[in-house]
């Protein structure tokens, strides 16, 4: 509801709202009403390319977004996560981004920024403190099977080198919560742990 002269403002609104909701983005989008379609349509198009495993194309699209709204907090996370796994990597713009506009994050994506960065973030994060955030991020997300991948991933790399025991068995159980809620993330999750 509105007057008529901001029609075009309100129907832009139903549109990007109609948009996050058929592609299961709703309750990320915090900062929905104040985003432009055409930000929103290279966001949803950059999250479908992450969830195939298109890194540079995930990349590509998330840009697009931040190049329409640099202050676009999820597009910036999603920058930040594709370009750790691309091959040229985001040259550092999404974590720049992501965190200067972390206020404008849901609380599961400030975890994942965290996972991401580390929580001493700007400093440095020990390994020990990059699995605890892992673990706080699937607290915080535990029906997101990236999540649970990152978990893994961290496990299996690091969790002997920091003196976890049982840190094979404790990857294992992550990957198989993320197999659990994604099937598909053993053919789009970088490395073949799972």
């Amino acid at each position: 509801e509105g007057p008529l002269e901001s029609l075009g403002e309100l129907v832009n609104r139903l549109a990007a709202d109609l948009l996050a909701k058929q592609a299961g983005e709703h309750q990320r989008l915090t900062n929905l009403p104040a985003l432009s379609l055409p930000a929103l349509r290279a966001y949803l198009d950059g999250q479908a390319a992450l969830r195939r495993g298109r890194w540079d194309s995930a990349m590509q699209r998330f840009s697009a977004a931040l190049d329409i709204d640099s202050t676009f907090a999820q597009a910036a996370l999603g920058l930040t996560d594709a370009g750790e796994w691309a091959v040229a990597g985001s040259d550092g713009r999404g974590e720049r981004l992501a965190w200067t506009h972390r206020d404008r994050l849901s609380p599961g994506d400030h975890a994942l920024l965290l996972v991401h960065l580390g929580p001493r973030h700007p400093g440095l994060s020990t390994m020990a403190e990059m699995i605890a955030a892992a673990e706080q991020g699937v607290k915080a997300m535990p029906d997101r099977p990236a999540a649970w991948f990152r978990l893994g991933d961290r496990y299996y790399h690091w969790g002997a080198a920091i003196g976890l025991s049982h840190s094979r068995q404790l990857a294992a159980t992550a990957f198989r919560h993320a197999i659990a809620l994604d099937t598909t993330i053993t053919q789009t999750a970088p490395g073949a742990e799972p």
